[in-house]
Order: structure tokens, then C-alpha cells, then sequence
């Protein structure tokens, strides 16, 4: 006779907070093998590779439950101990990806008898308890982790899953166990496993199911409808919420646990709006007052901007946000991030990061000219650029709105009695003082010679803005140098091609 299953494993939870209920089940002697033809064809249908058996099981009952599970390898879990905790600083967890993830503090852990991490709790398992071709002994999780938590963690590490896409919409606290017993009997099945006699848990709080009192007045209000109780009940009907009678005018609605998002009354009232039907409802006219329109600081800087330059006889360029891993990195950048931000499915390899600065957009275009014998160009943009402090991304990269101006060929065209005068440093400088000036910045403007990434170090200078916290860098202009010219296809002498490159966010902080 086979021994329980807590004879084997035992589960203790230590972030209550963060789980509200951790139940395993034990199964010796499994053959891990491909799973079924059946439940291959259905994951895949379904847009998941199958893999083996094990692996297969707990996804298909994934996609049937909406219940994430997961199968340690029971030989790999020292002391036979399963616990749940957060993580402490300095934290490392190899995945099953094969990625090292340094864990912040908090992180919701799944470790070992010895308080070793084998798995980010919701998101993704630890290759240091992976089911292999060698296992025979399978431990069977399967959890209500809080939604917040996984959230964060995926978010934190830029991992994200089936399994963690699910915990953070929140699952059915109510299939925790079927979904855990549906698998079990699956491997018993196909994996010719023994499936141990009990379920080891520990549950920190029993799912309710709510109870909502809907007021048909205010649901009416909300609605702007005239719908009635018997109306609005067989509507809920639809979703199985079970309806009851309060008074005339009020309803109480029973929520099961599988819809955790259903938490207010007006939660009850945007399904009535669903299953009512939006082009049910009778349009109103808006009442309140109204207020003029008008442009944002932001939207009017861009609109003098553009319209002092284009008077000034520039064009303006739109290029795109995409450009060539690495083509960023040959000029000097206004923020503080040091890493392209790259495209997760990028339209080609010549597209497959988000730019950092404008120059590169702007050089392809003076070359695309220059290739249809349009040589004189003055060509300017207004648009954002990101930057990241992270190789691997966990937050929003920065944004800054940036002004790009680009110079080449001649300042004029060549008459009978006049030759014509190539662009230099000079002409580039003017363009750029006209524009503080109309700004207002002139007298806190100054200029320093330097040697930038990529401009030809006797013909550049540094933009600098005085400001109330100090000297702010805020831009470069100058000639670009022969090799890069060369890189970009750009066959025009050194002297004929100047360029810009300044944020135009350092003025929201005057």
C-alpha cells in the first residue's frame, strides 16, 4: 500500500500576504514520454509547444481550468519541503529559460527544504528542479498567487508567461483543486504515474463568493437607460450570477469566485452595459460646462518651432522611430541611458531598435537625396528619442523630445556672376541663434569647442543653457566626420555637411 502524500512533501507558507492557498500532490514512478497525439494537436491549436507528457498536462489543464500549474522534479527538492516566501537582496534564480535573474527584494519566491529558490512563484519554475527525461518523481503545484505580486515580479525581471498572465488577472480560487486533481489524473494516465493518496496544502483564507447590492435606479442613472429588475436579472442570468430580491428597487447579486474582477456595483452595471447592448443605449446630449480648447506648452513649442524654421526656407523631415542597432551610438546623446531600446518583433534588421538620437533618420534621408542629385539640403525634425539605463528592459524607457537640424551642399544656387558658396559651421550656428532668439534664450546660451562622437573635432561645439540648478549640456553641432559620411553612403565633402542635435524638453524646465 502506497504511503500519503505528506509523508513525502510538506508545504508551509510565509508570505500570507502573497498566497492564499498552496496545494501539491505526489506521483511516483512516471516514464516521461511525448503526450498524447490528441492533447499535442489541442496545445498547439492552442499556440503552445508540447514538450513531454508532464509539461503537457499542466498546460493543456492551463487552457482548460485557466488554472496555471507546475511539476518539480521530487528528487531535485531538498528535505522534501516546499515553502513560499519572498526574496531577500541578493538573490540569484537560474530559470528555465537558462537566464540568471538577480531577484529584488520581495520577489515572490517557491523554495526548497533548505531555503534554496527553485521557482518565481506565478511566472516561471527554476531550472534547478526542471522535470528531465530522468525524473521519475513528480511534485504537482498548483496555487492562488496574488495577482499584484506576479505583476510586479514579471515586470521587474521582463519575464513574462502563460502561467504569470493569468496569476495577474487573477485565477478562480475555487480550481486550485480540481484543476490539481484533473492533472493528477492525466499523469496517471499517461505518464503511467502513482498518484499518492491525499492533497498537502496550507490554505491562509477561504474563497467567498461575494454578494452585491444593485440599485436599478442608479444603474438607469448611470446607463442612461430605462431598464427593469426583471430585465436587468435575466441579463446577469446570462453570465450565471444568481439574483435576488432586496426591495422594489434593489437586487442582490451572487458572484462566484471565478470572476474576481466583479467587486462593486458598478462593476455589475458595465456587464448590464455589455450584454444590454452599447448600441441599445439611447444617446444624451452632454450637459456641464465647456471649455475652450487650446495647445499644451509642448503642442505650441513645436508649432513656432516649425513654422520659425520652415519661414527660415528649411523642410522638415518626419523619419522613422526604428533604426539600425548601433547606428544611434555614433553620435553623443542628450539623456543619461546608455542602451538601445530593442524592438521585441522589429520589421527588419534595419529597424529593430527605437532611436536615441535623430541624426541617423536625418543622414538617411540627405543620403536618399544625395543618390537623385539633390545635393543643397536643409532639412530639420522635431521628435522623441529613447533611452535606457537597462540592457534587458523593466520600466518605461525615456522619452525626450529632441530638435534635429541637418545642412549640406550649397547656400545658394550658382548664378552667371556668382559661384556658389558652400554651407559651413557658421550657417548652422545662425539657424540655431535664430531660434534662441525667438525664444528668448539668447543671452543664456553659450558655446564651447569640444570633440564629440562623430563630428570632426575642429569644426564642433557644445550648447549650453544656463539655468537656475546650472550649466546644462543641451545639444552638439558641427561637420560630421569623413567615415561616418562614408558609413551613411553620404559622398559629399566634409565642409558641406553640418549638423544639430538639441532636446527641446530642457526648456519645461525654466
Amino acid at each position: 500500500m502506497q504511503k500519503p502524500a505528506h509523508e513525502y512533501v510538506s508545504v508551509k507558507i510565509d508570505a500570507p500576504a502573497l498566497c492564499d492557498h498552496y496545494a501539491v500532490r505526489y506521483i511516483t514512478g512516471v516514464k516521461i514520454a511525448p503526450s498524447p497525439l490528441w492533447m499535442q494537436n489541442r496545445l498547439m491549436a492552442a499556440g503552445v509547444r508540447p514538450i513531454n507528457n508532464i509539461v503537457d498536462v499542466t498546460n493543456y489543464i492551463m487552457m482548460e481550468y485557466g488554472q496555471p500549474l507546475h511539476a518539480f522534479d521530487a528528487d531535485k527538492i531538498a528535505g522534501g519541503v516546499i515553502g513560499v516566501r519572498e526574496a531577500t537582496a541578493g538573490e540569484i534564480l537560474v530559470t528555465l529559460d537558462g537566464q540568471e535573474r538577480k531577484l529584488e527584494v520581495g520577489t515572490l519566491l517557491i523554495v526548497d527544504g533548505e531555503d534554496k529558490p527553485i521557482a518565481l512563484a506565478g511566472v516561471m519554475g527554476g531550472l534547478n528542479s526542471e522535470v528531465t527525461e530522468q525524473t521519475t518523481n513528480i511534485v504537482l503545484e498548483s496555487a492562488k498567487f496574488s495577482g499584484s505580486s506576479v505583476r510586479i515580479t514579471s515586470r521587474q525581471l521582463g519575464l513574462r508567461s502563460e502561467a504569470s498572465l493569468r496569476f495577474e488577472k487573477e485565477v478562480d480560487p475555487n480550481a486550485v483543486i480540481p484543476a490539481l486533481n484533473r492533472a493528477a489524473t492525466l499523469m496517471m494516465k499517461y505518464a503511467e504515474g502513482c498518484v499518492h493518496q491525499g492533497v498537502v496544502e496550507t490554505v491562509v483564507q477561504q474563497p467567498q463568493e461575494r454578494i452585491i447590492a444593485l440599485s436599478i435606479s442608479k444603474l438607469n442613472a448611470f446607463l442612461g437607460t430605462d431598464i427593469s429588475s426583471l430585465e436587468t436579472k435575466t441579463i446577469l442570468s446570462r453570465l450565471h450570477l444568481d439574483c435576488g430580491d432586496v426591495s422594489g428597487n434593489t437586487i442582490e447579486v451572487r458572484v462566484p469566485t471565478r470572476r474576481g474582477d466583479i467587486t462593486r456595483d458598478v462593476d455589475l452595471i458595465e456587464e448590464v452595459a455589455r450584454l444590454y447592448g452599447y448600441d441599445n443605449i439611447p444617446t444624451t446630449v452632454i450637459e456641464g460646462p465647456t471649455t475652450v480648447g487650446g495647445y499644451t506648452k509642448s503642442q505650441a513649442l513645436r508649432r513656432n518651432l516649425r513654422k520659425l524654421l520652415v519661414h527660415g526656407g528649411w523642410q522638415e523631415a518626419m523619419g522613422y522611430s526604428f533604426v539600425k542597432e548601433g547606428s544611434s551610438k555614433l553620435f553623443p546623446r542628450l539623456g543619461t541611458g546608455e542602451y538601445e531600446v530593442k524592438l521585441a518583433m522589429p520589421m527588419s534588421e534595419e529597424r529593430g531598435v527605437l532611436r536615441s538620437s535623430l541624426l541617423p533618420g536625418l543622414t538617411e534621408i540627405a543620403a536618399y537625396n544625395r543618390n537623385r542629385k539633390q545635393d543643397n539640403l536643409a532639412l530639420f525634425e522635431i521628435g522623441n528619442v529613447f533611452l535606457s539605463t537597462e540592457e534587458k528592459l523593466t520600466k518605461q524607457p525615456q522619452e525626450l523630445s529632441v530638435l534635429g537640424l541637418l545642412l549640406t551642399g550649397n547656400r545658394g544656387e550658382k548664378r552667371w556672376n556668382v559661384p556658389a558658396e558652400k554651407v559651413d559651421f557658421f550657417d548652422i550656428k545662425g539657424a540655431l541663434e535664430s531660434v534662441f532668439n525667438a525664444l528668448g534664450l539668447s543671452e543664456r546660451i553659450s558655446y564651447e569647442a569640444n570633440k564629440p562622437t562623430g563630428f570632426h573635432p575642429g569644426r564642433s561645439a557644445s550648447v549650453y543653457l544656463t539655468a537656475p540648478e546650472g550649466k546644462l549640456w543641451i545639444g552638439t553641432l558641427g561637420s560630421f566626420i569623413r567615415s561616418y559620411s562614408t558609413n551613411w553612403i553620404l559622398r559629399i565633402r566634409m565642409q558641406q555637411n553640418y549638423c544639430l542635435n538639441r532636446s527641446t524638453v530642457m526648456r519645461e524646465q525654466l
